[in-house]
């Protein structure tokens, strides 16, 4: 048996299970080490920055999205480095970084209508109908939690970047819309469907609902006839938006950097 295979039959022992997903393909689980630089003080790196130990044949690859199954995190893999012996790859070296937020990227469309200023109507629709993890890195304050009580007017003023995996085609001028409270599936409302409390469900518009009833009696719409939502039945959770600009693309192989500034519409 070679080294590479002693290796992988460790980590299959003893390894940390991991789903990793990939863009229109079958996610896949594989048992990998994932460890912390603590001997590192720069709060970014200890806060966002991790290791894996893959083995030699694994099928990860840079851009990848890794939800560790115990911890619950999700990983972006920002890089692969092979690890050699006698002229053989025996192991690889993951450089990852913890995603700490989510969100759905929508694109710009614009419409054949026009309002009262003679100014074509421009709509939001979704690049992809999934949920998406991504780190955004507050260049000025990394050691600082980005909240919804944060200052966005001074957020919005300072150097900030967004990474996100470079499986995804993101179309210029589009936004990142996170929400204040997670949110783990893409689910549009539909007539019929019963939704339990606590549900959280998107609106047509691609704004985020959460159920007020206990089996959503009378399966309540979201939208009464004057076109506001039934507040007894839902809760709408408030959401902000970043401006995507893409930035560096041969920083990272496979990884989407973008400078952020929130949009203050």
């Amino acid at each position: 048996m070679t080294i590479g295979a002693d290796i992988s039959e460790v980590l299959n022992e003893l390894g940390m299970t991991v789903t990793v997903y990939r863009p229109n393909t079958t996610s896949f689980q594989e048992k990998i080490e994932i460890s912390t630089p603590y001997r590192i003080s720069q709060p970014f790196i200890r806060e966002f920055l991790a290791e894996g130990g893959l083995r030699y044949n694994t099928q990860i690859r840079s851009g990848d999205l890794i939800r560790a199954s115990q911890s619950g995190y999700t990983y972006l893999v920002m890089s692969l480095l092979p690890e050699g012996f006698e002229d053989q790859i025996i192991e690889w070296t993951a450089f990852l970084y913890k995603c700490n937020r989510k969100g759905i990227i929508l694109k710009q469309i614009d419409t054949d209508d026009w309002d009262q200023n003679y100014q074509n109507t421009v709509t939001w629709e979704p690049v992809y109908e999934e949920i998406i993890p991504f780190l955004l890195y507050d260049k000025q304050a990394f050691d600082r939690a980005i909240t919804f009580q944060y200052n966005w007017e001074q957020f919005a003023s300072l150097s900030n970047e967004l990474y996100m995996s470079g499986w995804y085609d993101i179309p210029t001028l589009s936004r990142m819309r996170i929400f204040e409270e997670d949110i783990e599936q893409w689910t549009i409302w539909n007539s019929t469907t019963v939704y339990l409390l606590g549900a959280k469900v998107l609106s047509n518009d691609y704004r985020l609902f959460v159920s007020l009833i206990a089996d959503n009696e009378n399966n309540d719409p979201l939208y009464d006839e004057y076109d506001e939502y039934d507040e007894v039945a839902w809760r709408e959770v408030p959401f902000l938006e970043l401006k995507l600009e893409r930035v560096d693309l041969n920083r990272f192989e496979n990884v989407n950097v973008f400078s952020v500034v929130a949009d203050v519409r």
